[in-house]
């Protein structure tokens, strides 16, 4: 018998349809002059996103000050060939497994974001399928911060023998698992789906016939 009383998601790559991702950081990459490694680097490890996805800078501020790192206009909100970085779609599969949890069990979203995806939530209708929601710009936390899943458990209600974490990041889900949080590397709602038929938290039903 299962203990999880919680389950905590991560947005990006897990809520969101990526199957096109590799190639679109690809096509990117290739307009741009760089290796996928580089425009990665560039975007995901610089000061600017640490600063943004911690709300102390605006979006508007990260790309102005990203945009010239890849020789673009820095008043150009992101168009060409990193437009596809601001335009996300919710992948319904994993929508649906949501649907399926919530009501048996508590449900989170936990995401390293900045403040505009408190919109994009908003008209994708996430706060209606989500208890509880953190958006590591509105708190000033960002995983792989312990503080943050501290947070995450608060808000909950949960101890972390209760929880369990959902990250396409390792490093964000061993960080979640130091601290006693059971924990999944996502790659595919298939996946996803068995793990937790697996564990004795859901049915495996019709997500695989469907993807």
């Amino acid at each position: 018998m299962t203990t999880i009383q919680a389950l905590i998601f991560d947005y990006d790559g897990v809520m969101t349809a990526s199957a096109d991702r590799v190639q679109q950081y690809e096509a990117a990459a290739a307009a741009l002059g760089l290796t996928v490694e580089e425009l990665y680097q560039r975007l995901w490890e610089s000061e600017g996103w640490q600063q943004v996805k911690r709300g102390q800078i605006t979006d508007r501020d990260f790309w102005r000050g990203m945009l010239p790192v890849f020789g673009l206009d820095a008043d150009d909100w992101p168009t060409g060939p990193l437009a596809f970085l601001v335009q996300e779609t919710l992948d319904p599969l994993m929508v649906g497994l949501v649907q399926r949890l919530r009501g048996r069990y508590q449900v989170a979203l936990l995401s390293n974001a900045t403040p505009a995806y408190e919109t994009r939530w908003l008209n994708f209708g996430l706060y209606d399928l989500f208890d509880v929601i953190i958006n590591s710009a509105a708190v000033g936390l960002a995983k792989p911060d312990p503080e943050i899943y501290h947070l995450a458990l608060q808000r909950l209600g949960r101890q972390p023998a209760e929880c369990l974490f959902i990250d396409d990041k390792p490093r964000n889900t061993l960080a979640a698992e130091a601290l006693g949080i059971a924990s999944l590397v996502f790659t595919t709602p298939t996946a996803l789906e068995a793990d937790l038929a697996r564990m004795g938290i859901l049915e495996q039903s019709s997500v695989a016939s469907r993807q």
